[in-house]
């Protein structure tokens, strides 16, 4: 009895670990790559390249740009960062870096939002001059996933 409970815990055990290995085959599991964070592009290595993309050197919103500050504002997370712009007549707007790569310019001593920027499309940041963003991620191989493998 004991002899036959053993060969059915073993055969028991053996087509679980098949289960197993023919789901790591057929359906594995990813993971987002630790190297690029799943954007498939790292930095090539020169100046200010930073996965593909450096700064915008256009008239946009920057994080690069100085003069962000924290502000208590309802409705928004006291974390949050704001650049002030003081209007001709004393009174002042505010914008957070959620409007990266959006223009903002003085239109009769006042301060407007004109969109995002003609240079970046909005991002804040251009394709690099050197790599324009084709530097694949060898961890992941440009595919912003690693598979995981076991667990």
């Amino acid at each position: 009895m004991t002899l036959a409970r053993g060969r059915i815990l073993l055969a028991l055990l053996l087509g679980v670990g098949a289960a197993w290995s023919v789901k790591q085959y057929v359906m594995p599991e990813y993971d987002t790559c630790s190297v690029c964070h799943g954007r498939r592009v790292v930095s090539c290595g020169a100046p200010g390249c930073d996965q593909g993309f450096v700064p915008c050197d256009g008239p946009c919103l920057k994080r690069s740009t100085p003069g962000w500050m924290h502000m208590k504002v309802a409705g928004h997370s006291p974390s949050a960062l704001w650049k002030r712009f003081d209007n001709d007549d004393g009174t002042w707007v505010a914008w957070t870096q959620a409007h990266i790569g959006e223009v903002i310019e003085k239109v009769d001593g006042r301060w407007v939002n004109k969109g995002k920027c003609p240079m970046c499309r909005g991002r804040g940041a251009k394709p690099c001059p050197r790599c324009h963003g084709q530097s694949a991620c060898n961890r992941c191989a440009g595919t912003g996933q690693v598979r995981r493998w076991f667990f």
